[in-house]
C-alpha cells in the first residue's frame, strides 16, 4: 500500500553508510557494470543483425516488438515473484538465463543456422527474464542503500549505466561489422560475470514478509491497485509510457535511417550521443535529485522530445541528431531518479517489486507500438516517424499540465 508518512520516519536515517562504504552496493554496482556493458554492445547489434536477416525494417521491427512487448506479459508476474521469493536469487538466475541466450545466439550466428524465428524467441526469452531481473533489483535497491539514498543510488546507477554506454554501442557496431557473433559471446560473458558477482550480496538472500501468501492473479494485480489509488502514481506512469513510446520509437527510426544510406557507424554515434546526455544528467541529477520538483522534471522531459523530433525534421545530419538528442538524455536520470525516491518513500517493502512491476507494464504497453509504428513508417527516408514523435511529445506535455494542475498532489506538485 501507499503508506503516507514513510517520508517523515525514513528520511534522514543516519544508520545508512555512504554508497562507496557499503559492500553490498559496490557488488551490486560492479555486477550491474558489467552486464549494462554487455547489453550496450548488443543494443546496437540486436536490430542490426535482425535487419540483415529480414531484409527491411518492417520484418526487423517486429523482432524489436517482441522484445519491448514480452515485458507487458511478463512485468506483473515477475512483480509478484519479487515480492515472493529471493530477489537475489532471482537476479543471479536471470543473468545466467540470459548469458545461456547470448552464448547460444553467438555460436547460432557462427555456424549460419540463425533465422529470424529463432531471433524473435531469443528475444523473447531474453525480454521475459529480464523484466524478472528488472523488478527484483528495483525493489532491493531500497534495501541496499535505505531509504533515504534511493534518490543518490539510482542517479549514480545512471551515471555508471550513461557512461558505459558511451562507448558500448561504438564497439558493438565495430564488433558486429568485423564478425557479426562477437557482440553476442561478449554480452553472454558479461551475464555470466553479473550473476557470480551479484551472488555475493547478501541483502535479498531472504523472501520478503509476503513469502506465505500464495501467488493468485489478485497478487500480481496488487501493483497497479496501488498505482490506480495514487493520483501522483497515475499521472507520472502515463507520462513514462507516453514517451516510452517516444523513445522506442526514435531509436529504431534512427537506426533504421541510418542503415538505409549505409552509415552504421553514424547509427552508433547517435546512440552514443544519447550515453553522453544521459552521464552528464546523471552527475547533475546525483546532487539535485532531493531539490528537483517532479512536475518541472517530467515538463522538461516532454518538452526535449519534442524540440528533438522538430529539429529531426528540419535536419536530418549525424551531429545535429547527437547533439539533440545528448541534450534531451540529460533530462531522463532526473525523472528516474525522483520517480524512484518517491516509490521507495511511499511504498512499503514488501509491495515495491509490484509497483516496479506496474511501471514495467506502462512502459511496455507504449513501448512496442513505438517500433511497430517506426517499422511502419520508416523507409526511403520518410519523416513520419519524427512527425509522429513531436506529436505524441506535444500530448505528453498538455496531459502533464492538465493532470497535474491541483495542488492536492503529493508527488508531480511537490518541490
Amino acid at each position: 500500500m501507499v503508506d503516507s508518512g514513510a517520508r517523515g520516519r525514513t528520511a534522514g536515517s543516519p544508520a545508512d553508510p555512504p554508497l562507496h562504504r557499503n559492500p553490498d552496493y559496490r557488488r551490486y554496482w560492479v555486477a550491474r557494470a558489467a552486464a549494462v556493458f554487455g547489453s550496450q554492445v548488443t543494443y546496437i547489434s540486436f536490430p542490426l543483425l535482425a535487419l540483415t536477416i529480414a531484409e527491411s525494417p518492417l520484418g526487423a521491427s517486429f523482432v524489436t516488438v517482441i522484445t519491448y512487448g514480452v515485458p507487458f506479459l511478463a512485468s506483473l508476474p515477475a512483480g509478484a515473484l519479487a515480492d515472493h521469493f529471493s530477489r537475489r536469487r532471482i537476479m543471479v538466475l536471470a543473468d545466467l538465463a540470459n548469458a545461456a541466450i547470448y552464448l547460444a545466439l553467438g555460436v547460432a550466428i557462427m555456424a549460419g543456422s540463425l533465422s529470424i524465428e529463432l531471433l524473435a524467441f531469443a528475444a523473447a526469452a531474453v525480454a521475459a527474464s529480464s523484466a524478472a531481473y528488472l523488478s527484483a533489483s528495483t525493489a532491493l535497491l531500497p534495501s541496499l542503500v535505505g531509504v533515504s539514498k534511493v534518490r543518490r543510488a539510482a542517479s549514480v546507477n545512471d551515471s555508471r549505466d550513461f557512461a558505459i554506454a558511451l562507448v558500448g554501442p561504438i564497439v558493438g557496431a565495430g564488433l558486429f561489422l568485423y564478425r557479426p557473433e562477437l557482440p553476442f559471446l561478449a554480452n553472454g560473458g558479461a551475464f555470466l560475470l553479473s550473476g557470480a558477482v551479484i551472488s555475493t550480496v547478501r541483502a535479498g538472500r531472504g523472501r520478503t514478509s509476503q513469502a506465505g501468501e500464495r501467488l493468485r492473479l489478485r497478487t500480481a494485480l496488487r501493483g497497479l491497485q496501488i498505482v490506480g489509488r495514487d493520483r501522483s502514481l497515475r499521472v507520472a506512469l502515463m507520462a513514462l509510457s507516453l514517451l516510452s513510446f517516444v523513445l522506442t520509437m526514435n531509436f529504431f527510426s534512427v537506426v533504421a535511417y541510418f542503415e538505409t544510406r549505409g552509415e552504421t557507424i553514424g547509427a552508433g554515434i547517435v546512440v552514443a550521443a544519447q550515453a553522453l546526455g544521459g552521464l552528464l544528467g546523471g552527475l547533475l541529477a546525483a546532487g539535485l535529485s532531493t531539490r528537483l520538483n517532479p512536475r518541472v522534471v517530467y515538463l522538461a522531459q516532454a518538452s526535449m522530445w519534442l524540440i528533438t523530433s522538430v529539429t529531426m525534421i528540419l535536419h536530418q545530419q549525424v551531429w545535429t541528431m547527437a547533439i539533440v538528442l545528448c541534450l534531451t538524455w540529460m533530462v531522463t536520470p532526473s525523472m528516474r531518479a525522483v520517480y524512484q525516491g518517491y516509490v521507495a518513500e511511499a511504498v512499503v517493502e514488501e509491495e515495491r517489486g509490484r509497483v516496479a512491476s506496474a511501471a514495467q507494464l506502462a512502459t511496455s504497453t507504449m513501448s512496442p507500438l513505438g517500433v511497430l509504428v517506426a517499422g511502419i513508417l520508416s523507409g526511403d527516408g520518410s519523416l513520419a516517424p519524427f512527425w509522429t514523435m513531436a506529436g505524441v511529445a506535444g500530448a505528453t506535455i498538455m496531459l502533464l499540465l492538465v493532470g497535474t494542475s491541483r495542488r492536492r498532489d503529493r508527488f508531480l506538485e511537490a518541490a
